[in-house]
C-alpha cells in the first residue's frame, strides 16, 4: 500500500517540477515574483528523493518472512521424511509361482507380499550339473579314450549295491577291502570294483553284503574305482 502511494506521488512530482520551473522561468523573464512556485518546485523535487527511498525501504525482503519459509521448508521435508519412514513396509513374501531351474536356465519364483501386495521375482541358481555312475559307464562303453580325458582321477559319489567284500590281493595290499558293487544301467546288470583304503576299516565294518551304500571314490575306469570313502549306508539288512 505505502509503495503505490510513493509510486504515485513520484509520478505526480516528475510532471509537475518541470511545469513549476518552466512557469518560475516565464515570470522572471517578466520580471513578476517567482519566490513562491520556485519553493513549489524545490517540494515537489524533495517528494520525488523522499517518496523514491520510502518505496525503496517497502520493497526490500522481510528476513524474518524468509527465516519463516525456510523453517516451514524444513519443517515440510521432515514430515515428508517421516511419511515415507512410516510407510516403508516390513515386507512379508509368499510364493504365488514358481519356475524350476534346470542345468541350462535359472529359475524364477514369482512372489507377493501379504502387508502391501507389491510383488517380485526371486531367481533360483540353475542345478548344478551331478555326474552320476551312469553317465560314466555309457562314456567308457561309447569310446574309452574319451572318457579317460573327462573322469580319469576325478573323484564322484556313487551309488550302488553291494555284491561281495573282500580283503587282500593288489589293491588292498596294506589292508582296507575291495568292494563288487552292483548296480543297474539301462536295464543291465553292471558289476564294478571300489577299493577302500586300511582308513576305512572301521567304516566298512558298519555294513553288509546287500546293502546299498553310497562313496566317493577316484576314477580309474568305469569299472575301477580306488581310494574310496563311505558316505552313506542307504539299506542295511
Amino acid at each position: 500500500m505505502v509503495s503505490n502511494i510513493c509510486v504515485f506521488l513520484v509520478i505526480v512530482s516528475i510532471i509537475a517540477t518541470p511545469i513549476l520551473l518552466l512557469v518560475s522561468l516565464i515570470k522572471w523573464i517578466r520580471k513578476k515574483p517567482v519566490k513562491k512556485i520556485l519553493l513549489s518546485a524545490l517540494f515537489s523535487f524533495c517528494t520525488i528523493f523522499v517518496c523514491s527511498f520510502i518505496g525503496a525501504l517497502s520493497m526490500m525482503p522481510d528476513s524474518s518472512n524468509n527465516a519463516n519459509f525456510e523453517d516451514d521448508v524444513i519443517s515440510q521435508q521432515e514430515d515428508d521424511r517421516q511419511n515415507e519412514e512410516e510407510n516403508i513396509c516390513e515386507h512379508l513374501w509368499v510364493e504365488t509361482s514358481r519356475e524350476e531351474p534346470t542345468e541350462e536356465e535359472q529359475g524364477i519364483s514369482y512372489q507377493k507380499c501379504e502387508v502391501c501386495g507389491e510383488t517380485r521375482r526371486w531367481f533360483i541358481p540353475k542345478i548344478e550339473h551331478v555326474v552320476t555312475f551312469d553317465e560314466i559307464y555309457r562314456e567308457y562303453k561309447s569310446n574309452e579314450l574319451r572318457a579317460d580325458d573327462k573322469y580319469k582321477n576325478n573323484r564322484y559319489e556313487i551309488t550302488a549295491t553291494i555284491n561281495e567284500m573282500a580283503t587282500g590281493g593288489l589293491l588292498n595290499w596294506s589292508g582296507g577291502a575291495t568292494l563288487t558293487m552292483e548296480t543297474t544301467v539301462d536295464n543291465t546288470i553292471v558289476f564294478f570294483y571300489a577299493s577302500f583304503e586300511k582308513e576305512q576299516e572301521e567304516a566298512l565294518k558298519s555294513i553288509d553284503v546287500g546293502d546299498e551304500i553310497t562313496f566317493e571314490g577316484e576314477c580309474l575306469s568305469a569299472g575301477t574305482w580306488i581310494e574310496c570313502e563311505l558316505i552313506l549306508s542307504l539299506i542295511h539288512i
